[in-house]
């Protein structure tokens, strides 16, 4: 079934956000809008180099995330050709793309 929406989890309708919401052809909700701000950031650095640090290896590919990253909170970094690196390494890599809450590189 449906959602059943009581009058109190209803946001109210002169929020602001609801109010710009309604009015844009296409409404996002909060989620989107801090998925889009993500994806925005993240896709800055692209081309630029990153000081990682590896928290698992498997095969060829690696999974590291920053200083500024929580582990299992924040995004990871997803890195090609490293299956020389092992966890605890730290290492610099060329950021090549992004999504919403990624990075995808390679060791520099």
């Amino acid at each position: 079934g449906g959602c059943l929406r009581t009058l109190e989890t209803l946001p109210h309708p002169r929020d602001p956000f609801v109010i710009r919401s309604r009015n844009r052809r296409n409404p996002v909700g909060p989620h989107a809008l801090v998925r889009r701000i993500s994806a925005q950031r993240l896709r800055r650095k692209i081309g630029k180099t990153l000081t990682v640090l590896v928290d698992e290896v498997r095969h060829d590919e690696a999974v590291a995330r920053s200083k500024a990253d929580a582990p299992e909170i924040d995004g990871e970094a997803h890195l090609r050709d490293a299956g020389h690196l092992s966890p605890g390494d730290i290492v610099t890599v060329r950021i090549e793309d992004s999504d919403e809450h990624d990075l995808y590189g390679v060791p520099a």
